[in-house]
């Protein structure tokens, strides 16, 4: 698998809030065809805002 990078503040927010709704992984937007599990895309999202911590 190849690496899953977020590209701003905007997307790891919206995966982190996307993740505390989650419920059904079949409807949920964060299960992608590519494998990522939400959970990995849940921490990866948590590590990138607390790396960007204080940048605008």
């Amino acid at each position: 698998m190849n690496d899953f990078y977020i590209r701003n503040k905007e997307t790891a927010k919206k995966i982190i809030e996307v993740y505390k709704k989650c419920g059904t992984c079949s409807e949920c937007i964060l299960h992608i065809p590519e494998g990522w599990m939400c959970t990995y895309q849940y921490d990866k999202a948590v590590e990138y805002l607390k790396k960007h911590e204080g940048e605008n």
